[in-house]
């Protein structure tokens, strides 16, 4: 059984989270390079918002009763193999995953640089989002 209320959860705080970073980065980088705290929200929503990212699709693999992969990264491509989401924008996307990785434990090297250059994909978290509302929509009797 899908646990719709777990995802749909999961996916207004992806929202949520999306739009604090979307408002950060209006301030531009001069301004986010210059202000510590600019810096560390834009840090924590994306790591919140990887987080809800990995948390829906463990619970999309739970629901179907998949094997569960053994990485953050394989977590998302098996949702392209099984074609929740297509399989080259997972592929692409699953990279968010070491971007968790680097936030969570090596916090002090993250370039804050390289991450707005990239924020460009991080509409990516709005591709992603709507993949799963289309996965609900096919799973609403389950």
């Amino acid at each position: 059984m899908t646990d719709r209320h777990g995802i749909d959860i999961r996916l207004r705080a992806l929202k949520e989270y999306f739009g604090y970073i979307r408002k950060i980065r209006s301030f531009g980088f001069r301004k986010v390079s210059h202000d510590p705290f600019l810096e560390a929200a834009l840090f924590r929503y994306l790591h919140l918002a990887v987080e809800c990212v990995l948390d829906i699709c463990e619970l999309v693999i739970a629901s179907e009763g998949w094997p569960h992969p053994g990485t953050n990264r394989e977590v998302i491509g098996l949702l392209g193999k099984k074609g929740v989401l297509s399989g080259k924008f997972s592929g692409r996307f699953s990279k968010i995953a070491g971007l968790r990785n680097i936030l969570v434990h090596d916090y002090l090297k993250v370039d804050l640089k390289l991450v707005f250059d990239q924020m460009d994909e991080l509409n990516d978290f709005s591709v992603f989002s709507k993949s799963i509302g289309r996965y609900l929509i096919h799973h609403k009797n389950a």
